[in-house]
């Protein structure tokens, strides 16, 4: 069926065309010379009906009426025909216009001689179709109105709509005839068809998709977009697109992203952040497009917003596993480079020392051994998080691997009362789930402090910090080691 809209533009158009060929069937009975065989004579033969075996007089307003349906059959796109069903089903076309044949590629002639010229180029589902609606028509005298296809040799697949007026009465022998119109409507149909299909894309898309006018007002979203923000699309319509963005955007960043998406020439692309109805932000890759009707100047943007909020929550984490120790979560030897960097940095504007401590664990390897890895895994685990809590939030804790870590205690003004802290924590019994009794490790802790008036990086101070845990351990574990050049002395703890 074609749309409303269509149908309601010609419907005038059919009951004129209806009407004007019921006029000329009636003069056809009059003259008893079939439409096909009619023209006009000229004034010099008295302006009668010329055809057949002589010439017959008209009426001024018979002769009107065929001139005008000369003119209008001539310039109509379509084909106008009277069509006739008897009661056995059988039909003919006492009258077809000359068009059939751009239409349909038979001529006027052939179709009138046998109607299965016409109704043998039709798709046979529709050709069974148009029968059982044209059946219909003839039992209640409706109007017909329908689509169908045809196959010909010079067009190939063709979309008709034809439209038809039935007889208010049955004739004799319960004869029905139809007035109507046919017109090719491939093209429209085709058009239809895209437009229904990008209907259905716009709406089965897994990606958000908004329409704005030109003041970037909403005027369509589909179902994609109203569930990842939790707007229906009723609360979207008509709504400034700033509705989406958080307030705090709104006074700078809408505004700048209006500007760049009118200045840009066909796409603009860049990550935002929507506000969800909810409160909650998101985060989309957002594509516009801005498309401008020539005809009209309507100015429409197209923008296909795409959830990367799993792709920024993967970066986060391929970020984190990059700077952090994932069986701790401890900083890893990246961070800590990047830890010291600072704290040489700050230490040098301010003129404070800090201290960076080397940590191996002592009696590690029994618990490993007598436990199981995953108990050495909670076992490290825990002497990860008492180290943290004994530290402050301004110092680091790292880990390097295995049963070593490194420490930046910012601020070292001298003495031990920090290491006396950490060595004690460590000293905790390990207690885990499902094992009866504790396990026990100690520290070697090597500490190398730096100092402004003898500039080190970090890796020298790493260095120095290792070989005074090495001093620490030989020496018998459970104590700190300064580095020789602070000139600090073993000290049990």
């Amino acid at each position: 069926m074609v749309s409303g809209d269509r149908l309601n533009n010609m419907s005038n158009f059919y009951r004129f065309g209806g009407a004007l060929l019921a006029s000329l069937s009636r003069l056809q009975q009059r003259l008893r010379k079939p439409l096909r065989s009619l023209r006009v004579g000229s004034e010099q033969t008295g302006g009668g009906v010329v055809g057949g075996t002589g010439r017959c007089r008209l009426t001024d307003s018979e002769r009107t009426l065929l001139e005008r349906y000369s003119r209008f059959a001539d310039n109509l796109p379509g084909v106008l025909f009277e069509l006739r069903m008897d009661g056995e089903g059988h039909t003919s076309f006492p009258y077809i216009s000359e068009r059939v044949i751009d239409l349909c590629g038979c001529s006027a002639e052939a179709a009138m001689a046998d109607s299965d010229v016409i109704f043998g180029l039709m798709d046979p589902t529709d050709r069974e179709r148009i029968f059982d609606e044209a059946q219909r028509s003839r039992q209640d005298l409706s109007l017909w109105d329908s689509v169908f296809r045809i196959n010909t040799p010079h067009n190939g697949e063709r979309s008709l709509h034809g439209r038809s007026t039935p007889a208010t009465h049955k004739g004799e022998d319960g004869v029905v005839t139809w007035y109507g119109y046919i017109e090719d409507v491939t093209e429209f149909q085709r058009a239809q068809d895209r437009l229904k299909q990008a209907a259905e894309v716009f709406e089965a898309t897994r990606e958000g998709i908004v329409i704005t006018d030109a003041t970037h007002h909403v005027v369509e979203v589909n179902r994609a977009l109203s569930q990842l923000l939790g707007y229906s699309a009723r609360e979207f319509a008509g709504k400034p697109i700033e509705q989406l963005f958080f307030p705090v955007q709104r006074e700078t960043l809408v505004p700048a992203i209006k500007d760049e998406i009118d200045a840009a020439q066909g796409a603009w692309s860049r990550d935002i952040t929507l506000r969800a109805k909810s409160g909650a932000p998101v985060e989309v890759e957002a594509f516009v497009t801005r498309l401008r009707n020539e005809e009209s100047g309507a100015v429409r943007h197209v923008a296909l917003l795409h959830d990367i909020s799993e792709r920024i929550k993967y970066q986060a984490e391929l970020e984190r596993l990059a700077s952090f120790d994932a069986l701790t979560g401890l900083p890893n030897r990246r961070l800590l480079t990047d830890r010291l960097d600072q704290a040489v940095a700050q230490a040098q504007r301010s003129g404070e020392s800090f201290v960076v401590c080397m940590l191996d664990l002592d009696h590690f390897k029994p618990v490993n051994d007598s436990y199981g890895h995953e108990v050495g895994d909670e076992a490290l685990r825990t002497v990860s998080s008492r180290l943290v809590h004994t530290l402050r939030d301004e110092d680091t804790v790292a880990r390097l691997g295995g049963d070593e870590f490194v420490l930046v205690i910012r601020g070292y003004r001298g003495g031990d009362s920090v290491f006396k802290r950490i060595l004690a924590s460590l000293r905790e019994p390990l207690r885990f789930a499902g094992i009866s009794g504790a396990a026990r490790v100690t520290g070697s802790l090597g500490a190398a402090v730096f100092d402004a008036g003898e500039p080190l990086d970090g890796d020298q101070l790493i260095r120095r910090a290792d070989q005074a845990s090495y001093r620490a351990k030989s020496s018998g574990g459970d104590r700190v080691v300064f580095f020789e050049s602070m000139q600090a002395e073993p000290s049990g703890q």
